[in-house]
């Protein structure tokens, strides 16, 4: 906040120099305009036509009405999965697998968001397969406390998978779709932060009622949770819910 203020509210700003210190011009040409000083001025015209008509087009890229709507969707959508609508139900979809699986699906989809950006895919394959990882996560979140694959190795390593792949995806995605819209024009990328609040909004007023007041989500309890499975029974979890079992009878 401190340094927005600074960059738009002080008398005094710093511009970027768009100065070409090396410019494109051959050798040869160079050599002969040492040769014969009165066809420089001559030269210079058309070079410099040249270099307006380059700065143009690479300042505005072309882009169609429909790409741009498809850009603004895509910023919506992600920034309301990753923002608002994912997060609210990540315990749900982990903790039945274990605090393990909680642990590395938090912690590593941390890690994800700055490493999306060494990958280099098309938008909308990798749009559509973060979402599917994400709706793996959603389902797994709606079947809680049983999820599928409960209490083995399996399930802990997909649902750890899931939520990194889904973190790591879409943060690229977001960081490409600033990149695209800051090449076309300053008001598009303001646009673009503001199609971001918007689905970080969404995301977060669809997902309250559903998780606070609905009750639609049910937490996970290792030995009060009544599955065809019951996770108490299984070798992995039967010291754990002893230990527990054992330490509120104490109390």
């Amino acid at each position: 906040m401190a340094a927005f203020i600074a960059l738009n509210k002080l008398p005094r700003t710093v511009q970027m120099s768009t100065e070409n210190l090396i410019p494109e011009t051959p050798v040869s040409s160079v050599c002969s305009g040492l040769d014969n000083p009165g066809a420089d001025t001559e030269g210079k015209d058309s070079l410099s036509d040249r270099a307006e008509e380059s700065s143009k087009a690479k300042a505005h890229p072309e882009q169609s009405t429909a790409q741009l709507c498809f850009i603004y969707c895509v910023v919506i959508w992600v920034n309301a999965a990753t923002n608002g609508v994912l997060p609210s139900v990540q315990t749900y979809s982990c903790i039945p697998y274990g605090n393990r699986a909680y642990h590395l699906s938090a912690a590593l989809s941390s890690v994800a968001n700055p490493l999306a950006c060494t990958i280099l895919l098309f938008l909308g394959a990798l749009t559509l397969l973060g979402s599917g990882f994400g709706s793996y996560n959603m389902a797994m979140a709606a079947l809680s406390p049983c999820p599928t694959f409960q209490g083995s190795m399996l399930g802990e390593i997909l649902i750890v998978l899931s939520w990194l792949c889904f973190t790591g995806t879409l943060s690229y995605v977001k960081v490409m779709v600033g990149v695209i819209l800051r090449d076309r024009s300053h008001s598009a990328l303001v646009w673009c932060g503001a199609a971001a609040q918007v689905g970080s909004l969404l995301g977060s007023i669809t997902m309250f009622p559903l998780v606070n007041v609905y009750r639609l989500f049910q937490a996970a309890d290792f030995c009060n949770s009544k599955c065809p499975r019951d996770t108490c029974r299984d070798e992995r979890f039967y010291y754990k819910c002893t230990e527990k079992t054992t330490t509120l009878n104490k109390t």
